[in-house]
């Protein structure tokens, strides 16, 4: 039987922009250090996401030498220095949470592309937004992610998943931080409890996909595939279609790395 293990890493600095592999990566008590610890609001800090403005897939940041930069088609180069000083209070989904503003330049070059008044702000340092109460580990934390500080998914419920769609689905659309390899398809549905290296994950929630699965992350074209798909042999009786597996870390600080075996320690049935 095939032992399973880390076949990449994802990481997204801006929350709905697009990610990038790492071969390893540190933690910290969010989650993957650097993940979505930006986040585009408009003017009253509200979170602009892709789910609107689907454009933002196209939108590509990275972390160099502790400043973000941001490359998008048709756009210059944004470099934001890591430097950030006036606090603003933003909203991300119904959380309240206080943020640093990243001042005028990424502002404007954000509302450009977007077409739309923008703002871009950075987690603030004492960021405080706990993951809730009914599928907490610790006193989890998560950043602007939606709601934990990790999603798992498996290369080979992709596969299954483009079989039943008849078309290709690349890892990518769905925005995975932990991608698995070496088992059947939606096998990381069960896993309760992994460790990877010195390091333990815990298995909280299968994931409810939204319309964001539906946007080509390398056109920003939306369509009906495939939630359409995944509708039709993965809803649950709340009418949640569920993909990938949200995961919260016990350890608040260490390494991951690509290539790591996964051992699996307990299973059993987790739903949303």
């Amino acid at each position: 039987m095939s032992v399973p293990f880390l076949k990449d890493i994802f990481v997204y600095p801006i929350k709905s922009c697009r990610g990038y592999r790492l071969d390893t990566c540190a933690i910290d008590a969010y989650g993957l250090v650097n993940d979505r610890r930006y986040l585009v609001t408009d003017l009253k800090g509200v979170q602009r996401t892709a789910r609107e403005f689907p454009r933002m897939v196209l939108i590509e940041p990275r972390i160099v030498d502790g400043e973000l930069l941001v490359e998008a088609p048709n756009h210059r180069t944004l470099r934001v220095p890591g430097r950030e000083s006036v606090i603003t209070n933003i909203v991300a989904w119904d959380d309240m949470c206080e943020a640093m503003d990243c001042g005028e330049e990424a502002a404007e070059w954000f509302s450009r592309y977007l077409g739309v008044p923008c703002r871009l702000v950075k987690m603030h340092a004492e960021f405080k937004r706990p993951v809730d109460a009914k599928y907490r580990v610790r006193d989890a934390q998560v950043t602007f992610a939606d709601a934990y500080p990790f999603l798992m998914l498996s290369t080979a419920s992709v596969d299954d998943l483009s079989k039943r769609v008849r078309a290709s689905m690349v890892i990518e659309r769905f925005r995975p931080n932990l991608v698995v390899t070496h088992c059947e398809a939606y096998a990381e549905d069960s896993w309760q409890t992994i460790q990877m290296g010195e390091i333990t994950f815990y298995g909280v929630k299968r994931c409810s996909r939204c319309v964001l699965t539906t946007v080509d992350p390398e056109t920003a074209e939306p369509g009906k595939e495939p939630l359409s798909t995944l509708s039709s042999y993965r809803k649950n009786t709340e009418g949640k279609v569920l993909f990938g597996q949200n995961v919260i870390c016990e350890q608040t600080s260490g390494v991951i790395r690509a290539g790591e075996k996964i051992n699996i320690i307990s299973v059993g049935t987790i739903t949303v």
